[in-house]
């Protein structure tokens, strides 16, 4: 399992729900009876600090509990980070490089992500026993970044094309990288795979019009469309180990509802008291993690496909980003501090 949206738009979507919810309905929702929003489970939320700065996201957990994800320094840089037993690492850049972000990482505890290299650029890495290895590029050219690794060192994510400057969604194995092509669209981008290989991701679908994106399930060299809840867009952004995808989708009115795939299907789990749902991990028990945005908004749980909000840090804005088949959750919350983020761990009670 690992991390999906890029971190600049989950950074942007936790800020903004930050500045616009209040804290007293995001640390402890009182729900009534009727809610469509369950409580079924309860959480401990735990702070994970940061690396010196003010804020720090985490994207990835693996079955061990080890988190990965991305902090602000002491000197004003973002780095990412490993967080494990208490310690969170700094894992540094490509050498001549100045930020770096972790979003996934594996049971033997390799992680990927994106470094900044000596040109400017930034491109997809692999740290393996601490030691970083540049995934690189299409062709050598312009950016990637890395977004999940499974546990046979299959990595998936996306990387430019030479010869249009569009990203394509990219497979990684033994060295070499695979694009794995669009839906018939200019672009795509691959955000989970499991270890069947199975990788999930959206893709443009026409050149004419880019604001079409659909969810996408590529597996033994062929991408299938998921299709929409009758809207324009739809995005898959987790998989499990049975290969049940998880994300959301607009509707025909334009709203966000979050969705799973199960054995071809599209299931709609809805908006949430009007709240709209954004789902992006699943585990090997079908409990989903993500968001929710609206009256009630912030990190969300999911559990027999019902949601509920998960306890923050005491302020507003943040998100479930990860879940492993413990239960445990890697994300992001509000703090005390306004507007402040910082990386969390969810613990079932």
């Amino acid at each position: 399992m690992a991390t999906k949206l890029s971190s600049s738009v989950v950074a942007a979507l936790a800020l903004t729900m930050a500045g616009c919810a209040t804290e007293e309905g995001l640390t402890e929702p009182e729900v009534s009876s009727t809610s469509t929003t369950a409580t079924a489970r309860r959480y401990e939320v735990r702070d994970l600090g940061t690396l010196g700065g003010s804020y720090s996201f985490a994207f990835g957990i693996n079955a061990g509990g080890e988190v990965v994800g991305v902090s602000a320094t002491s000197t004003g840089q973002e780095h990412a980070f490993l967080w494990k037993n208490g310690t969170m690492t700094d894992l540094g850049t490509l050498d001549g490089g100045e930020m770096s972000g972790a979003r996934g990482i594996n049971q033997a505890g390799d992680v990927v992500g994106t470094s900044g290299t000596a040109e400017g650029t930034a491109h997809a890495v692999l740290w393996h026993q601490g030691v970083i290895t540049e995934i690189g590029t299409f062709d050598g050219f312009g950016s990637s970044e890395a977004n999940s690794i499974n546990g046979v060192g299959q990595v998936v994510g996306y990387s430019l094309r030479a010869e249009t400057g569009e990203a394509h969604a990219y497979l990684w194995q033994n060295g070499a990288m695979t694009d794995l092509g669009t839906l018939g669209g200019p672009s795509s981008m691959a955000y989970d795979i499991n270890d069947a290989g199975q990788v999930v991701g959206d893709s443009r679908v026409s050149a004419e019009d880019d604001m079409v994106t659909h969810a996408f399930l590529w597996e033994d060299g062929v991408m299938t469309d998921l299709g929409t809840l009758g809207g324009r867009t739809s995005h898959a952004q987790g998989i499990n180990a049975d290969g049940d995808v998880v994300g959301w989708s607009e509707t025909v009115d334009g709203v966000t509802h979050v969705v799973q795939w199960s054995q071809g299907v599209m299931i709609d789990l809805g908006p949430f008291d009007g709240n709209q749902g954004f789902a992006l991990a699943i585990n090997i028990k079908d409990e989903m993690v993500g968001f929710l945005s609206g009256a009630q908004s912030g990190p969300a749980f999911w559990e027999r496909r019902r949601a509920m909000l998960l306890p923050t840090l005491g302020g507003p804005g943040g998100d479930g980003d990860d879940i492993n088949d413990a239960g445990l959750v890697a994300g992001s919350s509000g703090t005390t501090t306004p507007g402040e983020i910082h990386a969390a761990l969810w613990v079932p009670k």
